[in-house]
């Protein structure tokens, strides 16, 4: 597919049946097919990057379940999913000039999980170096063994300016 400035092109769309993880007392990750590399460049200096992800878990109640978008082994999302089923969330960061230098959606606590809207939380700041391969991870952290975490969908896209 040709390349077309200021558009949005899919790098990785995955929906077909979900991966769950059951009892990941510890992080995890949900495994294939994640990690996803994402090769050098791909993300450029004046780039963005959106991650869209449907999310549910077994049983809202009072236990943490915390699950987690990270790339280069940093966090640039992680969502307690206490007391909720669901959580689609849509999470957007853009390279601020350089290969290293990004600023991400704010990202946690309830009030927040669309990822669009008014917050008073503060802006995420990563200097992840786009100018080499990178993972896109997906993980978990369940408190107890007989809850599950499932991710039901995964887009991710790059956003190249016009030239």
């Amino acid at each position: 597919m040709a390349y077309i400035p200021g558009v949005g092109r899919v790098f990785y769309n995955w929906a077909v049946g979900g991966v769950t993880l059951t009892g990941a007392i510890a992080e995890t990750s949900f495994g294939a097919p994640f990690p996803r590399t994402i090769k050098a460049g791909t993300f450029g200096p004046n780039t963005a990057i959106e991650i869209w992800t449907n999310t549910i878990v077994s049983v809202s109640n009072a236990n943490n379940k915390f699950f987690r978008i990270k790339i280069g082994g940093v966090t640039v999302f992680e969502q307690n999913m206490t007391s909720m089923l669901q959580l689609h969330r849509v999470t957007k960061g853009w390279n601020r000039g350089a290969l290293n230098s990004q600023v991400w959606t704010p990202g946690s606590g309830t009030s927040f999980a669309s990822g669009v809207g008014t917050t008073t939380l503060a802006l995420n700041t990563t200097s992840i170096d786009f100018s080499v391969d990178q993972t896109l991870d997906l993980t978990a952290e369940i408190a107890t063994a007989s809850e599950t975490m499932t991710i039901n969908a995964i887009e991710v896209k790059f956003y190249n300016p016009p030239s």
